[in-house]
Order: C-alpha cells, then sequence, then structure tokens
C-alpha cells in the first residue's frame, strides 16, 4: 500500500537513505516480528522496531501493556499481539531465550537473530536453516552459562533490530555463520565464525 503524506512525514529520515526508500518502507510496514523475550533489553528491541515501521510486531511473553500504550503513543502504524506469526514471512528476534523456544521458527524456515546477553560481553548472530552458512539453534549458543544483565544492552538491542531490517529489506551481509561479540568493559568487538558442531544432524559439508 502507497505510504500516506504522514507516512512519508513519519519515516521520512529513513525514506532518504538509499538503501530504503519508500519502496523499503512499504516493506518494512507489511512486516513481521516475532520478539522472544523480557526485560529492559527486550523493551528497547520493541521500541527500536516501532520506531522503524515494523507493521506486525508480536511477543512472547506478552508486551507489558504499560509498553503497548507508550508503543502506540510512538507509532500508531504498528499492531502488538501475542500470536506469533510463523513461516519465512516472519523474522523472530531472541534476546535469551531457550533453545527450544527458538526451534519452532528454524524449523518452519524463519530468519532468527539471537542475542545472548553476559555480564562482560554480549553476542548476536543470525540462523536460518534455509542457508548453507548457518549453524543450527544448538550450536550457536555462545556460552552454556545462565544469561546475566549486561550493560551493553541497549547497543545489542539496536544491532539485533538492525540485523532485522536488513533480513527484511534484503540488504547488506547478514551475520549467518559468523557471531558478533561486543566487550563493554574493553570496548572490543569481534566477529568470529558459527558452524555446527561435529556430529551435528544439522551440520551443512
Amino acid at each position: 500500500m502507497p505510504l500516506s503524506d504522514e507516512q512519508v512525514d513519519r519515516y521520512s529520515r529513513q525514506i532518504i537513505l538509499p538503501e530504503v526508500g519508500g519502496a523499503g518502507q512499504e516493506r518494512l510496514l507489511a512486516a513481521k516480528v516475532h520478539l522472544l523475550g523480557t526485560g529492559a533489553i527486550a523493551a528497547w528491541a520493541v521500541r527500536y522496531l516501532v520506531a522503524a515501521g515494523v507493521g506486525d510486531l508480536s511477543s512472547s511473553p506478552a508486551v507489558p501493556a504499560e509498553l503497548v500504550e507508550e508503543l502506540a503513543q510512538l507509532n500508531p502504524d504498528c499492531r502488538i499481539s501475542t500470536a506469533a506469526p510463523r513461516g519465512d514471512r516472519c523474522v523472530a528476534l531472541a534476546i535469551d531465550s531457550a533453545v527450544d523456544a527458538i526451534e519452532p521458527f528454524w524449523e518452519e524456515g524463519a530468519p532468527i537473530l539471537l542475542a545472548e546477553c553476559r555480564a562482560r560481553e554480549t553476542a548476536l548472530t543470525a540462523l536460518w536453516s534455509r542457508h548453507p552458512a548457518s549453524a543450527c539453534p544448538r550450536c550457536s549458543r555462545a556460552t552454556t552459562s545462565a544469561p546475566r544483565s549486561s550493560s551493553a544492552g541497549t547497543f545489542i538491542a539496536a544491532l539485533a533490530v538492525t540485523e532485522a531490517i536488513k533480513l527484511i529489506l534484503d540488504v547488506g551481509t547478514p551475520l549467518f555463520g559468523k557471531r558478533l561479540t561486543y566487550a563493554p568493559l574493553a570496548h572490543e568487538i569481534r566477529t568470529e565464525r558459527v558452524t555446527c558442531n561435529p556430529g551435528c544432524p544439522e551440520k551443512r559439508a
């Protein structure tokens, strides 16, 4: 659906970007993202998604009522629900989520962004069962230790949303087969390769 004059004004800072434009903004408004996660980092991620104009957002567990009200005021174009859209027309954004919660999206062919937040660093990777470079959800975890809060939470939320927008618009180079890690105390950003472990049934040749 063509953008209204009000929407052109609302998203003008994005529309002027060559990677977005009017057609890209229409794709964002038609896109579906499901958020898996709770807490401050998940709240910032959903704020960034709404500000970008992602039209259909769902969350499990549900977004708190007070945050839903804030999001409605931030951008009335966006719809917030608890029903998870499934399949390859949805992007899943998982923040410190259990593998069992992620695997249904993997099995149904939806791209997944996995953000993990630890005391001293945060990590982000992209998963997709249809991409030959992607590791599976179980092999892609940065660590098996329990997640803890991170001082880089808003940073990793912004990176995760940027990756989601890249997938929706089909621009740039996604993080399939790679893990981006940020250590705020050392102010160090590194990228490493991520593959399935030996013997994993999902392992590519």
